[in-house]
Parts: C-alpha cells; sequence; structure tokens
C-alpha cells in the first residue's frame, strides 16, 4: 500500500512538491521507506516496514490487559468466596457453641432443682417419720 501526496498532506507532512530531492530526504529523515516511480519518490507504507511494533504489540497488549483483568477478577472472587465460607463456619460454629452452653446450663439447673427437690422430700419425710415414731411411743 502507497501512501499519496494527498494522504501525507493530510498527515500534516509538509513538504515543497517541486522539489522532488527535498522531499525524498525529507521522507527517509523521517524514517519512511521510499520508492522512486520514475522521478517521484512515493514513501511505502507497508505491514512489514509499518507493524513491526505497533500493530503487533497493540493485539498482544490487549491480550495482557485482558489476562491481568480476568486474573484480578477470579482472584477477588475466591478471596470473597473465602471469606464468606470463613464467616459462615465462624458464626455456625458460634452458634452451635451457644446451644451447647445453653443446653448445658439447661440441664445442670434441672439436675441441681431435682436434686434440691429430692433432698427436701427425703428430709421431709424424715421428720415427719421422726416425729411420728416419738409421738407414737
Amino acid at each position: 500500500m502507497r501512501a499519496s501526496v494527498h494522504q501525507l498532506h493530510s498527515a500534516r507532512v509538509h513538504v515543497r512538491l517541486s522539489k522532488e530531492e527535498d522531499y525524498f530526504n525529507m521522507l527517509h529523515m523521517r524514517g519512511m521507506k521510499v520508492k522512486c516511480i520514475g522521478y517521484s519518490p512515493v514513501p511505502i507504507v507497508s505491514d512489514e516496514s509499518t507493524s513491526k511494533h505497533g500493530a503487533f504489540m497493540r493485539p498482544l497488549i490487549v491480550i495482557v490487559v485482558v489476562v491481568v483483568v480476568v486474573v484480578v477478577v477470579v482472584v477477588v472472587v475466591v478471596v470473597v468466596v473465602v471469606v464468606v465460607v470463613v464467616v459462615v463456619v465462624v458464626v455456625v460454629v458460634v452458634v452451635v457453641v451457644v446451644v451447647v452452653v445453653v443446653v448445658v446450663v439447661v440441664v445442670v439447673v434441672v439436675v441441681v432443682v431435682v436434686v434440691v427437690v429430692v433432698v427436701v422430700v427425703v428430709v421431709v419425710v424424715v421428720v415427719v417419720v421422726t416425729a411420728a415414731v416419738v409421738v407414737v411411743k
């Protein structure tokens, strides 16, 4: 693909077209490959000369950015899932511990109340039986 004079002017390359030698030198100094067609120098814009760095690097940069974004998103999702699982496990453990403590306290209170009631009943029975024996004698 060749760049025309119009394309060069639209790219704000100002040359004196009357002197083809100056035009050739200016294109050469800008690093363009130049081909002479007849007596007119024409810059060569090919995929080979311009895309070695620019056009090749753009897709590579896009791929790298996409890979980095995907890795960051995956890491964030994994961290969030791990945090949620840890929080749920901690909450479940705390609830289980609280329930076990409450059940143990209730069982201990019930056992203490039953023991106290049994002791009181035994003492009352012993006192009543002793009083009855004393009265009968």
